[in-house]
């Protein structure tokens, strides 16, 4: 079992110290939450406002995700270089 570094800051809320394997997790997690709720759209005459707040919320959350881990790589990439010197 894995386990994760929890990491509180100055507000008392706090996150988890995420790796790679993590947020491409997450990241899938959120394709295939939206992929399900697209189709459920697409069956819908009428799509109501909380289904679209929904989407947008879950299409949010994604690009958060990508952007985590974007910056996860980036961070690696300097602590790798700084190491190798």
């Amino acid at each position: 079992m894995q386990s994760y570094k929890i990491i509180f800051n100055k507000n008392k809320t706090f996150h988890t110290k995420m790796n790679k394997d993590v947020l491409v997790a997450l990241i899938a997690k959120d394709v295939n939450e939206l992929q399900t709720l697209t189709e459920g759209l697409d069956q819908m005459e009428v799509i109501p406002a909380p289904y679209l707040r929904l989407a947008l919320d879950k299409s949010k959350a994604l690009t958060a995700n990508i952007e985590s881990l974007v910056n996860y790589l980036d961070n690696k990439e300097i602590e790798d270089k700084q190491v190798a010197q």
